[in-house]
């Protein structure tokens, strides 16, 4: 009785897959069209694409000019804050970059800088003047900076030239 049960459960499900439709009826012939359909305005707008662009590149603006302003006015703690500002914004925005797939010469760009500043930090007193400590954070910071604008503005660029096409089967 019981394998009964399971055969009779068995064929109702192999029933019920074979004959699966979209629209739930049954197409005899497998041909089917393709139609292009135009995406809607309001869903792809640009600006909800940018928006983590922008507010990565305001933030390490930000944490830039608050690293420059500590520094200016010998604000060691000022300065660690900024520090601990710029680790996490590196670490997220290094986890968050590998996961697109046209993002590898930003992550590498990203990391060298990381590995820069990780070796800065452990040899701070190895230069003076125009080499000194200061003076390469300075310019490592000013990288990041570009890098974040050049990262908005291709994201900026791909998102006003991408084609967005979506398919239907009649």
């Amino acid at each position: 009785m019981r394998y009964l049960l399971h055969f009779g459960l068995f064929a109702l499900t192999l029933i019920t897959v074979a004959q699966a439709d979209a629209q739930g009826r049954h197409q005899p012939d497998r041909h089917a069209s393709v139609v292009r359909l135009e995406p809607a305005r309001g869903v792809y707008h640009p600006r909800h694409q940018l928006a983590p662009y922008d507010r990565d590149a305001r933030e390490i603006i930000s944490i830039a000019a608050h690293w420059k302003q500590a520094t200016a006015n010998r604000d060691r703690r000022g300065q660690w804050v900024a520090d601990r500002r710029l680790d996490a914004w590196l670490d997220r925005e290094i986890r968050e970059s590998v996961r697109h797939p046209y993002n590898q010469r930003y992550v590498m760009h990203l990391r060298a800088l990381n590995d820069e500043l990780i070796a800065l930090e452990r040899h701070p007193h190895r230069g003076h003047g125009r080499h000194g400590y200061y003076a390469r954070k300075v310019r490592i910071l000013d990288e990041l900076v570009e890098l974040s604008k050049w990262q908005t503005e291709r994201a900026r660029h791909r998102g006003r030239h991408s084609i967005q096409m979506s398919f239907a089967y009649r």
